[in-house]
């Protein structure tokens, strides 16, 4: 599993400016799936970093900052790296954020966090997409949860990562071309939802240097 010992301190300082500390510390310590190849403690980190990012850019409320990290944090709780769907990792998700809120004064992750508008955000992720985002924090972590193959950990993310979760779920093997094709075909298809993601993939030209990246590997 990547670690990213800045990250992770940067965004600890984020989640307590947040006032959503005790959330961040109850899925360090309590999510099944911190461990897997992708779907895993350092994408919730990098999630995070990025709604947070997203929201500022859009100049968010305070309020709709929260609630998107917070989603962020808990979208791929209890991931089955490929062992399952989409739809039931969704599931789990929201077990995962219901079951800390179980556990929490006032039913909830943090004091003054709506659960439904939380839930609403996770559910939008579920890929293949079957919903279009009715907000912007729903778009904002759609553009976010693109952003990994911007990162320069992108090879043990991507290649290494997210190869190994693809081939539990598709049963089979996959190669780094095969993979590197894949992902290409995918960035290719990529149409950013908000401002924020139009300036990072089109005007910082993230997502063609990663087409790039891919491209060069074979």
């Amino acid at each position: 599993m990547t670690v990213d010992n800045e990250l992770e301190i940067k965004v600890r300082g984020i989640c307590t400016q947040l006032d959503i500390l005790g959330a961040f510390n109850w899925v360090l310590k309590n999510n099944p799936s911190n461990d897997l190849p992708y779907h895993n403690w350092y994408h919730a980190l990098c999630m995070i970093e990025k709604c947070v990012e997203g929201a500022n850019y859009h100049n968010l409320p305070y309020r709709s900052v929260r609630h998107l990290a917070v989603a962020a944090l808990f979208h791929d709780y209890a991931h089955t790296g490929g062992g399952k769907d989409d739809q039931y990792n969704i599931v789990l998700a929201l077990r995962g954020l219901n079951n800390l809120a179980n556990r929490s004064v006032g039913s909830t992750v943090a004091l003054g966090i709506n659960l439904d508008e939380v839930e609403q955000i996770i559910r939008i992720t579920q890929y293949p997409y079957i919903d279009a985002p009715i907000c912007i924090e729903q778009r904002i972590i759609r553009d976010a949860d693109l952003m990994q193959s911007f990162r320069p950990t992108w090879k043990e993310m991507i290649l290494d990562g997210l190869r190994k979760e693809m081939e539990i779920k598709l049963n089979k093997e996959i190669s780094i071309e095969e993979m590197c094709k894949g992902q290409i075909a995918f960035l290719k298809n990529v149409i950013p939802l908000t401002d924020w993601g139009k300036h990072v993939m089109y005007q910082c030209g993230e997502l063609d240097k990663a087409i790039l990246r891919f491209s060069a590997y074979f």
